[in-house]
């Protein structure tokens, strides 16, 4: 599946509708960007990386994962979606 920056425009637009990335499921993003080709398989793939891009270790926790500030979680959705759709154009 290859995701235009027109799919990933209507991914975000689903996701901001419902909330967050962490309260989104594939079923409702699914749902609210209304595309035939797309399956909740394609979805489903695309949040878990989504998710995962949002998320950086904490310095002090080794492991563990935190949240950024709201800005920085802003800036970090521009960045994410300039990313993910040069890498989605390769």
């Amino acid at each position: 599946m290859h995701w235009t920056p027109e799919l990933h425009e209507a991914f975000m637009e689903a996701i901001n509708k419902l909330g967050r990335s962490e309260r989104a499921t594939p079923k409702g993003v699914l749902k609210l960007m209304k595309v035939e080709v797309l399956t909740i398989y394609h979805v489903k793939c695309h949040l878990q990386k989504y998710r995962m891009a949002r998320y950086k270790p904490e310095a002090s926790k080794g492991s563990e994962k935190k949240e950024s500030s709201i800005s920085d979680l802003l800036s970090l959705d521009l960045k994410i979606s300039i990313e993910i759709t040069k890498a989605l154009r390769l």
